[in-house]
């Protein structure tokens, strides 16, 4: 089904300005759902709904922001508290400008690697999900559920092919069964992501290596990945001499990652052992 209409609306709602309402300025929608047709496609997936908006376009600060999934709802019916669900199988895209976790803020320009052109760049965030999505805008979070696969990596190509065993520099990989992520508004027009993984995580940044932990957290800010085993549990940490080589493994109590030097530090460690 297609609708044409003869002006834009807003899906984040009305403009409660009555001047701009009679002039028409601003139209918006109370709520709004839209359902895919399975039956025209291969599968739910094969024929999504597909939501896209772009802010700026062509702009260092631009934001891209595309919505897929088996159906869509927009609840606005209060203003500043409006709410967005995605029901899965799904995927979010979603490119704005944050931090280049390779220039040093404590060091001056001059001394910055010759490769890093400054202290933000833009950046890709991929989710996809099996069960549902939820954002909320007076919490400023999004929150994802079931069989949860999220990509962070530098791009601004919401299509591009992505691998979790190809990741690119400063790219990170996360898996788990529950994903809710903070959007915090940071200088120079940029915006950073705060992610809270939990269940059966798994956490990526190169081919070789990666760890298995009850609970992850990342903060963009400080460029770290935090991973912890909860209760009498460990984290585990993978590593590989090579591609195809067997794999060694440490346990302990949690493991810090930094993106901008590689180093993986182990909290309480235990036992080093052979897989």
């Amino acid at each position: 089904m297609t609708i044409t209409l003869d002006q834009a609306i807003s899906l984040a709602g009305k403009d409660d300005d009555p001047s701009k309402q009679l002039t028409g300025q601003t139209v918006g929608l109370e709520s709004v759902i839209c359902m895919s047709n399975p039956n025209g496609g291969a599968g739910l997936r094969g024929n999504p709904v597909v939501i896209e908006q772009r802010i700026k376009p062509g702009m260092p600060d631009r934001h891209i922001l595309r919505i897929e999934g088996v159906q869509v709802s927009f609840d606005n019916s209060q203003k500043d508290h409006e709410i967005i669900k995605v029901y899965g199988p799904g995927e979010i895209n979603l490119v704005r400008a944050g931090k280049n976790q390779l220039f040093d803020m404590a060091a001056p320009k001059a001394n910055q690697p010759a490769n890093v052109q400054g202290d933000t760049q833009l950046k890709l965030t991929r989710v996809t999900f099996e069960q549902e999505m939820e954002y909320r805008k007076d919490k400023g979070k999004l929150s994802f559920w079931k069989n949860v696969r999220t990509f962070h990596v530098p791009g601004d190509d919401i299509g591009m092919p992505l691998d979790e065993k190809r990741m690119p520099k400063e790219g990170l990989y996360i898996a788990c069964e529950k994903m809710e992520i903070h959007s915090i508004p940071g200088p120079k027009e940029t915006t950073m992501h705060e992610m809270t993984a939990e269940g059966n995580t798994e956490m990526r940044a190169n081919a070789t290596s990666y760890v298995k932990a009850d609970k992850l957290t990342y903060s963009e800010v400080k460029g770290e990945v935090n991973m912890q085993g909860l209760g009498n549990n460990d984290a585990l940490a993978y590593r590989q001499d090579r591609p195809g080589a067997p794999y060694s493994y440490q346990r302990a109590k949690g493991f810090i990652y930094n993106l901008k030097t590689g180093e993986l530090r182990i909290i309480d460690a235990s036992n080093l052992q052979m897989k």
